[in-house]
Parts: structure tokens; sequence; C-alpha cells
């Protein structure tokens, strides 16, 4: 007989303690386990159960009933009963008890390894997770980033824990290239789905030391990048007093001096008409990046759209167009080295994360 709510789930048959596991009664799960197992697994629950708490006090048990009521049960209601049973499962050695969606990365999302990670971390029971730790990291680096949403933080989060430095790097890459900034308060960052929702990037709490700083550091250098094309541009074809602008066409070639002066105003006039909306309030003369709010890969995309609606002079197009040189910067941009995990992170992050993937075993 159980008392209270919730499914009995066996782990040990010869268990001593019930884990209450859960708040919502429709979600709550009982489990049976063998409190001296997880006495080796987890200091956490070492301390919880045999130290002076009161889920210590075990009561007197009444031999020879099996009346489950009678038992040592502990309840645990802020825990998710689903990956608490994988966790208390992969500690008794009951893989069969494991689901098999869990230990397959095409089956699994982001979050869903994140709490796992974070329950594991929580009762210090990180280590057990070895076996499954290369499947868990594939589903952190699944896919190709092209934007960011909810999972991002969870990405981050998840790959410190579990000291993934290729899937921590390539995910900050992700965050510098496409997070915006809050216009209300420009220490927050935002993402911009498809759809209207605006969503806050909580890394104020963040584990990882120096994250938003980081973070701003790298945008800015990928914003000034695509910054300084643009302002460069405009000082080299704009018309200074007496002194013409300048196309990109060879000196050597048969285009003629007022045929380049011309191509120069013609790519003048088109910066200022096409890509004055896209800097909005800011200006050619004085662009300063930390006043961009947009992500990187918005201002990118945007900046492209009006360069490509600039027109060039006749047999000028190849040399003197601006949208494939602007491209060809971007991809630079993203295949830096500079997003390698050992110049993207630091000495003393790069020294912990190697540190929790030995603590972890693999």
């Amino acid at each position: 007989m159980l008392n209270g709510p919730g499914p009995l789930v066996v782990i040990d048959d010869d268990g001593d303690l019930i884990l209450r596991v859960g708040a919502a009664e429709d979600s709550v799960k009982n489990f049976k386990v063998d409190s001296t197992t997880l006495r080796r697994a987890s200091k956490v629950l070492k301390a919880m159960l045999f130290g002076p708490w009161a889920e210590s006090r075990k009561p007197v048990s009444v031999v020879g009933t099996g009346a489950i009521a009678e038992s040592w049960t502990v309840e645990l209601p802020d825990d998710d009963p689903l990956n608490f049973g994988i966790l208390m499962s992969i500690a008794h050695a009951r893989f069969d008890l494991v689901p098999e969606w869990w230990t397959w990365s095409r089956w699994k999302r982001p979050r869903c390894v994140g709490e796992a990670v974070a329950l594991a971390d929580k009762y210090d029971m990180l280590h057990l997770l070895g076996p499954f730790a290369f499947s868990l990291v594939s589903t952190l680096g699944a896919g190709s980033k092209r934007s960011i949403d909810e999972e991002s933080f969870v990405i981050l989060e998840t790959s410190w824990e579990l000291g993934s430095k290729e899937a921590f790097a390539r995910e900050l890459k992700s965050i510098v290239l496409f997070a915006s900034l809050s216009e209300d308060d420009p220490k927050r960052l935002v993402y911009q789905r498809p759809s209207p929702l605006v969503a806050d990037i909580n890394l104020a709490d963040f584990v990882a030391p120096d994250i938003l700083e980081k973070i701003a550091k790298e945008r800015l250098y990928v914003l000034g990048k695509l910054v300084d094309f643009i302002k460069e541009e405009y000082r080299r074809v704009r018309k200074r007093g007496w002194w013409a602008g300048d196309c990109l066409m060879p000196e050597s070639s048969d285009i003629g001096w007022a045929d380049r002066i011309l191509c120069a105003k013609d790519l003048e006039d088109g910066l200022e008409t096409n890509l004055s909306p896209v800097l909005g309030r800011l200006s050619f003369h004085n662009i300063k990046v930390e006043e961009i709010t947009q992500s990187a890969q918005v201002f990118y995309r945007a900046s492209m759209r009006g360069l490509r609606r600039i027109n060039t002079r006749a047999g000028h197009h190849k040399t003197c167009s601006l949208d494939k040189r602007f491209e060809a910067l971007w991809k630079e941009i993203k295949s830096d080295e500079r997003w390698e995990p050992e110049n993207l992170l630091s000495r003393e992050q790069r020294v912990w994360m190697e540190e929790r993937r030995k603590h972890i075993g693999y």
C-alpha cells in the first residue's frame, strides 16, 4: 500500500527508500530505490539522507509486513519525475529502464538534455552521465544555426556543465551573431524570431565567468568589421571639395577618368539612398557601433539589400559592385579562427571545462 499520490516505479526491488518526485498530482511519481546506492552515487543525497536533516529520519520499518506505507519516504516536489527517474535508473545500473529515445541524440532536444544535466549537477551526479556524454553533446551541436531561440541559453549552459568546449564555442558564436540588444536596456540581450515574439536571453546569472562581457566584445568586433567596410567605401567614393571620389577599376584599364568619377558618384548616391534607412539616426560620418541595437546578422542582411540596389556603370559591375565584397567579408568573419574554442574561451574557462570533462569521464 502506498500513501500519497502517484504511481510506484520500482528501480530496486530490495530498495529501502521511496522518493516522491514532482508537485502536480497528475505527474507525481514514487521511486523505490536503495539508499546505500544513492549514498555512494551522490554527495548531496548522502548528506540529505544520512546527515542532520529531516529527510534522514528513517522510520522504524514493520518487519515482515512488506507495507510500503511504513517505508522511508522523502518528498522532492521541485524535481522533474521524468529526468529524475532516468537519473535513478542510471545510478542503479538499471539501463533497461532508461528510455530508448534518451540515448539517441536525434530524438532529443537541447532543453530535455539541459534539464537532465541540470538535475545531475544539482545532486552532484554528473559523473554518472559519462557513458551518455557523447550522445548528449552531439544533441547540443545538431543542425546548422541560422538563428537563436529559447534553447540557445540551454545549449550554452549545458555545454558548459558537460565541459564541451566545442559546443560552447559554437553556441557562443551564434549568440554573438544573432542576438540583438534591447533598446530599453543595452545590457540585455534579446532574440527576434520570424514571429513577432521577442524574448530575453537571461545570461546575467550564468555560471561561466565574464560571459556577458565576452559576448559584448565579440559582437562589437563583428559589427565593427561591417561598419568599417561601409565607412571606408563611402570615404573612397565621396566627393570632397575639389577632390572627386574614385572607383576600383585599375588605372591600367581603358576606363577614362571621367567615367571613374561618374562611377564613384553613382556609388556615393547609392550608398546614401539605400543605406541611410539601415543606419537610421546614425550617419556615414559618425557611425558608432555601440549604438547599433540590431543583431550583426540583421545588420548584415539589411545592408546587403541596400548594397544590391546600387547600380554600377556599364563595365564596372564585377570590380566596383559593393555587395559581392560585403558578402565575402561576412563569410570571412564567420570562418575567422577567433571562433575556435582555443581563441574564444579564456584560459581559465578552458581549464575549468577540461576538468569538468575529466570528472564526467568522457
